[in-house]
């Protein structure tokens, strides 16, 4: 946080920050520094210069004027900004009904069938610009596992909170609650890839099977294929891996236009302007190379509707007509495709059709139950339509495939509206403080500002309708209508009520 405003940070670039202000009592050699945040990997001088002016902009440093971190000549660097220690102030936790677990997001109970959570594969090959290939390849093995109905599968989202970071996988399995870890490492050069995999007990540390790949860029495919079916073997050996090859995925006939989706998918996970750009840029490039790829599609349309939702959207109606086009293609080319399910469910819901809204999420939800999008938008549709106890479930189902997942201020916001038309205030508040607790979202602070002007206290409420207006939307009214989507005038009206109780001039807040 910077003036009370959080600030999106990678994960290396957190690591050092924290490192040099544990050390600020000293100059922090560069040696120490690679050993320390890169575990001893080879990184170039370039890389590390890139950090430190990633650190300096994010805590309103420069290189010139180096207010906070000073560059000592040929020594190193040293956080010289005064520092205040203070206790955290401990976390209050969602009722257990968000949750199928423990309701802890540290101790989460594995549920009753094998359970596993793919790690971030660490990128071996010197070249920061491979990251992304890295972290595609994780992402595709762990789509392929999910299509396993007697699988659990941690979704990528929360198992990505671990990247750059040395863990311990006994602790990875307590925090995401599954039995079994698979991480592994990836080399890419030139035409050429290296993978290892290694799957491991989570309970007891122990390795179950290890492997290593070496194959042409052209021919990984067979190699996800093989990590995919090693790894049900091992967990769970009577599996019929005819279930996973029937579901699996169409693999594009362009293995550029592969690539350019892989690339566009990892910018999509990046939070800056810059990375939402570029991955616009990659998919639209994936969408021309090759007609009969769907998964880029399907991706593109998740950005476009994504930014509608976020209300960065500069025109509405041209990205959601966009984004149905490329969903409804995406389901010509595989009909039987989860994500482009999921995707037609929020288009749907998003134009107040509701009954097909539902359907769509619950054919997503057949077709891929490891798939917590589409319980998110099952729940997210059961709210809007009036039934808030029962879209309870689907919400805390999506929490607990992905129980740290970046977009969860979006997810317990949504619990939180439904504990308001509920009339649960207090239970509403509670989950409000919880979700923007984990990010800035406007449609938390909207329903936290409604909530506080139920309960009448409106000196908070104008608080939050102060930091409203910080991140409100472009476009006010088409994001009201797209975010507010009832199909009861009535419930609309309850919320907009809330709202007025707290002093928000309606509709422009």
């Amino acid at each position: 946080m910077r003036d009370s405003q959080a600030v999106a940070l990678g994960p290396k670039v957190f690591d050092l920050l924290v490192y040099l202000i544990e050390n600020r009592d000293r100059v922090v050699g560069k040696d120490e520094l690679l050993d320390a945040v890169w575990a001893g990997r080879i990184v170039s001088p370039s890389t590390l210069a890139s950090h430190i002016n990633a650190v300096r902009r994010a805590i309103g440093d420069s290189g010139q004027e180096q207010r906070v971190v000073r560059t000592a000549a040929r020594r190193g660097f040293r956080f010289i900004a005064d520092v205040k220690q203070q206790q955290a102030v401990p976390e209050r936790q969602l009722p257990s009904a968000v949750f199928t677990g423990a309701g802890k997001a540290d101790a989460l109970v594995p549920v009753d069938k094998p359970s596993i959570a793919v790690l971030p594969f660490q990128n071996l090959s010197g070249d920061p610009e491979q990251e992304y290939f890295a972290d595609g390849i994780v992402e595709d093995i762990t789509t392929r596992l999910s299509k396993f109905r007697n699988l659990f599968v941690i979704a990528r989202n929360s198992s990505f909170q671990y990247k750059g970071k040395a863990v311990d996988v006994r602790q990875v399995g307590r925090e995401l609650g599954v039995r079994h870890v698979l991480e592994g490492s990836v080399r890419r050069f030139r035409n050429h890839v290296r993978i290892s995999a290694q799957l491991i007990d989570a309970q007891s540390g122990a390795h179950l099977w290890a492997e290593k790949y070496d194959r042409t860029a052209s021919d990984f495919f067979a190699v996800q294929d093989e990590v995919t079916e090693k790894v049900v073997g091992a967990i769970q050996p009577e599996m019929l891996l005819s279930e996973g090859r029937r579901a699996a995925r169409k693999d594009p006939t362009n293995m550029d236009a592969f690539d350019c989706c892989m690339r566009g998918i990892w910018h999509s996970h990046q939070s800056s302007s810059e990375d939402q750009r570029a991955a616009e840029h990659w998919l639209r490039r994936s969408v021309e190379m090759d007609d009969r790829f769907g998964r880029s599609r399907v991706w593109l349309a998740r950005l476009l509707f994504g930014r509608c939702w976020a209300g960065s959207s500069k025109d509405i109606n041209r990205d959601l007509e966009e984004s149905r086009f490329l969903v409804e293609r995406a389901l010509a080319i595989d009909g039987q495709d989860a994500e482009a399910y999921h995707g037609l469910a929020i288009l749907e819901l998003l134009a107040h059709r509701h009954e097909r809204a539902l359907r769509a999420a619950q054919r997503a939800i057949e077709l891929n139950e490891n798939f917590h999008p589409a319980f998110f938008a099952l729940g997210e549709t059961q709210i809007f339509m009036g039934d808030f106890a029962e879209g309870l479930e689907p919400i805390g189902h999506c929490l607990r495939l992905s129980p740290s997942d970046p977009f969860s201020p979006v997810f317990v916001s949504l619990v939180a509206l439904a504990h308001y038309h509920l009339g649960n205030y207090d239970e509403a508040l509670r989950c409000s403080e919880h979700a923007l607790r984990r990010g800035r979202a406007y449609v938390a602070l909207r329903t936290m500002a409604a909530t506080l002007g139920q309960l009448g206290r409106r000196e908070e409420a104008s608080i939050v309708l102060a930091d409203m207006q910080r991140f409100k939307p472009l476009n006010l009214e088409g994001h009201w209508r797209l975010t507010c989507p009832y199909a009861r005038a009535a419930d609309e009206a309850k919320f907009v009520e809330g709202l007025r109780k707290a002093g928000c001039k309606w509709p422009l807040a």
